[in-house]
Order: structure tokens, then sequence, then C-alpha cells
């Protein structure tokens, strides 16, 4: 497991490591609120409470394959699919992914990796499954003008080309960090993508917000151009081989690190990120394309005088537990009623 704290580069309040899937989807959705877009066809979300988010179909020219009910529901989608982790694992092999969610916790905190997740259309994210990343013919695997296109004849999908990249970055961590074997044809592949699509706005505020969350950035966003990319030897990328195969491969191999060095590994590098955040190691600095308000710097009120304050603020920590309100944004604070804090600039 790689101590990715030596990458870090922006300045943020730690929050609650995820403890299990649904507890990362519950931040995922305040890391996104402010950024109502599925990962896959761009689609415009309607946030709701209880769970019950709403894909616009009509936003994006979304067309259903085959099953229009789905294709109207947000899902979190692990960009390096649960069984590519999961099925060499004890508890998967024992009783299958849910047996996994409900006893192993080493598994709980890879599937809880709020890098690795992403909101998209439930129908895509059904359609692809555990299938590999790799090249689709242009008139394969179509959900109208969705520019994602997943072909279960080939076991290939590919993504629209505005997050190819972010998606190549995903794997290029998460097969760092858990040792997640990833074949040198799909790699190709992936590091022609993150070549083609260089890290933009979003995705580096989105890296800063996960940061919060969990307590280190993903190098290959928040350090884009100054680390080096996987390397893998030269070779042809129009016939992908995928680390699955199909949807119901044996996924890539994996190494898994036992559950107390994972934890180990976890305490180490939430101690590291917090003296860092004590003794100033790390400044503050809003990424293009926020206003410094975002949720990397932490936005807090008080229930009682309608008041927020940033993580910078003198009174952030003074509020009373009882009191506290927190907000993804403070652009979410002013929209029920909040207004920031006189001493808080």
């Amino acid at each position: 497991v790689l101590a990715l704290v030596s990458f870090l580069t922006h300045s943020v309040g730690v929050m609650a490591t995820p403890q299990d899937f649904d507890d990362a989807k519950r931040a995922a959705e305040r890391i996104y609120s402010d950024h109502p877009e599925d990962f896959y066809c761009g689609c415009r979300i309607t946030w709701r409470n209880g769970g019950k988010d709403l894909i616009d179909g009509n936003s994006c020219g979304y067309q259903p394959r085959k099953d229009p009910v789905r294709a109207q529901r947000v899902e979190w989608e692990h960009v390096v699919p649960a069984s590519w982790f999961g099925q060499p694992m004890a508890c998967w092999k024992s009783g299958g992914r849910q047996n996994c969610s409900k006893h192993d916790s080493a598994y709980q905190h890879i599937e809880g990796d709020l890098h690795n997740l992403t909101p998209a259309v439930g129908e895509v994210n059904g359609d692809r499954g555990n299938l590999p990343f790799g090249l689709v013919a242009a008139d394969k695997g179509r959900y109208g003008k969705c520019g994602t296109r997943v072909d279960r004849e080939t076991g290939k999908v590919e993504p629209r080309d505005e997050v190819k990249g972010d998606a190549a970055r995903i794997a290029f961590y998460m097969s760092e960090r858990y040792r997640i074997k990833i074949d040198d044809a799909q790699m190709r592949v992936l590091l022609q993508w993150a070549q083609q699509d260089p890290v933009d706005a979003w995705e580096r505020e989105r890296d800063n917000r996960v940061a919060q969350q969990m307590g280190w950035h993903n190098p290959y966003v928040a350090q884009a151009g100054k680390i080096a990319l996987p390397h893998v030897e030269p070779g042809a990328i129009g016939n992908v081989a995928g680390a699955g195969g199909s949807a119901e491969g044996d996924g890539p191999k994996i190494h898994v690190p036992k559950e107390s060095a994972l934890n180990e590994q976890i305490a180490k590098e939430k101690s590291i990120f917090s003296k860092q955040m004590k003794y100033g190691a790390l400044k503050s600095t809003p990424s293009a394309g926020t206003s410094g308000s975002a949720l990397i710097q932490g936005v807090r009120g008080n229930r009682n005088s309608k008041v927020f304050h940033y993580a910078t603020c003198p009174g952030y920590d003074t509020i009373k537990p009882d009191n506290r309100v927190e907000f993804a944004s403070a652009a979410e604070a002013k929209n029920q009623g909040y207004h920031l804090a006189r001493n808080c600039h």
C-alpha cells in the first residue's frame, strides 16, 4: 500500500474516513452536491433525500437500452469494480460480495474508498458490471447520445472522451494502493486515455474534496505532470484483453494487505496528515474554478445563529456539537439560509 500522503498539496480539514460502502455513498453525495452530473453520460442529476436521486436523461440525450426504470436512477459506480479486489479475498470465496460487505473490514475499506466512486446512470452501471476498459466500435453499445459505450459481446467498456483520463487515473491509483494487477493490454489503453484527457478543474476539485474525507489524495491527480505514470512495455491496443474478460470473469490478480497492516497504514497516513495540518506544512489553495468556499476548506454552520464558518475561521471549532451543521459548500449553506460569520474572511 502506497503512503500517498507524501503527495499532498492542499490543506483540507480531515473528516471521518468512510467505514463501508453505505457510509461512502453518503459522503460521495455531499462531494457531488454542487456538481450534479453523471460520470459516464454527463446527464444532469437531481439530488433527493433518502438516496432516491434521479437522472435527467433528456439533459444528455440518453436512450435506455432495455431498462428505462433503472436508467432514471443514480447508482454509485466503482470505476475499478468491486469484484476486481473482492474475488481473491476469503470473504468473497465463502459468501460473495454481500458477505465481504458485512463481515470483512479490509474489504469494507477498499469498497468505501471515495477516490473510486462516481455517480452513474443505473442502467449503464448495471451493463458495465465488472467489464474491463477497452476500445469499443462506434456503433456498438450506445445509449442514444451518451458518449460511453458498453459492448457485452466483446466484454469491454469505453467511457466518453471527457472522463477517459479520469477513469485511467482512478485505475492507476487503485492498482498502486491496493496492488490490483491490471493486465498490460488494458493498461496501455488507460495510459493513452490519461494523455488524451488531462486533469481538469473539476477532477482536481473532486480530488481535494475526497482527500478531505479520506485523508489522502490520488497522486495521479494532485501531482499530475510531476509523477511518472505506470510503465508497461509497448504493444498494440486495438484488441484489448480485459482484466476480467467478461462480466462473469475472475477479475485481475490482486494482493490484498492483511487487515492489521491496512489499518496500521491508514492510521499512519491520518497521523502524518494531521501533523501537517497542525504545523502548517500544507497551505490552503483553492483549485481552479472554485471560489475558495468549496468543500476542501470545510463549511460548518451554527443552527441557532444561522451563521457558517470555514475551517480557517476562528469560530469553526467553538460551535457546540449539538448546534453544528456540516455543509458540502458555502453555496449549500447560503441556500439553507445561513450567512458567513463576520470574523471569517
